[in-house]
């Protein structure tokens, strides 16, 4: 077995995530990935001297021996209060901070970035350091401060409970690039580019695909699209399949619920295939198969998926855990017909179990190495004792509802 190890600075293990590299290890099983964060400088040092293969960091690099693959840039931000002057603001630039009590965990390359863009327009950003993202939104909260920070760390942490705004820095003023950095020699070997074409592609679809879902209701946040991600890549290895085409599929598979569940399939697909950054990594043949998939992917369908692709996805999307199953029903529930009572709720929660998941229900398994099967035995075992899943009902009803009943 072979071992490659990447690069990453501070905090760009958002762009990783959990299965990064099960695309690369799965379509070369005797390779084995992992990440280490480690400082932008160590970084550049580990990979022109070879101990690591590639980092992920932020910036350009200064050493010889190295190749800079530019990715993204993504957004700085200012949070702040809801009653700060600068919340009716569209994008803050630079000159709008003098004289403002700063806050932000922002690391050693990013603070001389923004030291050098103030310093041009003639003041000294007066700026306290916060170990967390966590701290710098306490101290916006509580104390006044207005907070630094990039976008993306803004998905782990709660900012709607905290009643702050989030406003824009101008990117042309304060650029906060993303880019892959590679060891000249080790760039040449082809197991080398695919293992940074995995690397590439996890993190331009965690960048501006999967944050997406956090505008969907309970049941499909980003936790559901990790999971499905996760589902798909292990059914993927009992077939001879893609393993990026499954990735972006499962990526994509819930996108169009921003316009409604009932034809959300048909939009995810169109999504799909209107995304030109797609065009550049997969043929015309693919692009058609994973919109397909995507399409053929609704429980509700009574069409056979075309492809293995579909089926692949669809049986990820099942996800039967009888547990997460019945408290995201209870949260559609709440979600899509809130002016039902407690009672007309119950009634939807069990008319809907039984028409997908009951004997007879419309649900059907597509791959037969998937758990699913067991967990759905377990489920129908609950559906048909009323007495339990009424009991069951209450408890989650009350949790997400936050109402003694």
């Amino acid at each position: 077995h072979h071992h490659f190890t990447l690069g990453i600075t501070s905090t760009l293990d958002f762009f990783l995530g959990e299965h990064a590299f099960d695309m690369f290890c799965r379509a070369h099983p005797t390779y084995t990935a992992s990440f280490a964060e480690y400082t932008h400088s160590v970084c550049e040092t580990y990979v022109s001297n070879g101990f690591l293969v590639a980092a992920l960091t932020y910036g350009s690099v200064s050493r010889p021996g190295l190749e800079l693959l530019p990715l993204f840039k993504r957004q700085w931000v200012c949070v702040m209060t809801k009653d700060s002057p600068l919340a009716q603001r569209n994008v803050i630039h630079i000159q709008d901070l003098k004289g403002m009590r700063l806050v932000g965990s922002v690391n050693p390359c990013s603070l001389q970035t923004l030291h050098d863009a103030c310093k041009k327009i003639g003041f000294v950003p007066n700026i306290y350091l916060a170990d967390d993202t966590l701290t710098t939104l306490h101290l916006c909260s509580e104390h006044g401060y207005i907070g630094i920070t990039t976008d993306h760390l803004l998905f782990r942490a709660s900012i709607q409970n905290l009643h702050l705004a989030m406003i824009p820095i101008s990117i042309d003023e304060f650029p906060y690039p993303i880019n892959l950095i590679v060891n000249s020699e080790l760039f040449k070997q082809k197991i080398v580019q695919d293992f940074l074409s995995c690397v590439k592609h996890v993190a331009l679809l965690r960048q501006s695909i999967i944050p997406q879902y956090t505008n969907f209701d309970k049941a499909h946040q980003i936790d559901h699209v990790e999971k499905v991600i996760e589902e798909s890549l292990k059914l993927a290895t009992h077939y001879e399949v893609d393993y990026s085409m499954v990735y972006v599929i499962a990526a994509y598979h819930d996108l169009g619920l921003y316009e409604g569940r009932e034809f959300h399939h048909i939009t995810s697909g169109k999504v799909l295939l209107a995304d030109e950054t797609l065009w550049r990594w997969f043929t015309d043949e693919q692009l058609l198969q994973m919109k397909e998939a995507i399409e053929d992917h609704r429980a509700s369908n009574k069409q056979a998926p075309r492809t293995i692709y579909g089926m692949i996805v669809a049986e990820a999307d099942r996800i039967i855990d009888p547990e997460v199953t019945l408290r995201r029903t209870v949260q559609y529930g709440l979600s899509h017909y809130p002016e039902m009572d407690k009672e007309e709720q119950y009634a939807r929660f069990r008319k809907h179990l039984t028409e997908k998941y009951a004997e007879g229900g419309y649900l059907t398994l597509w791959i037969p190495q998937s758990d699913n099967a067991g967990r759905l035995a377990e489920l129908r075992q609950l559906i048909a004792d009323e007495k339990k899943l009424c009991r069951v009902f209450n408890k989650i009803y009350e949790e997400e509802n936050n109402t003694v009943l």
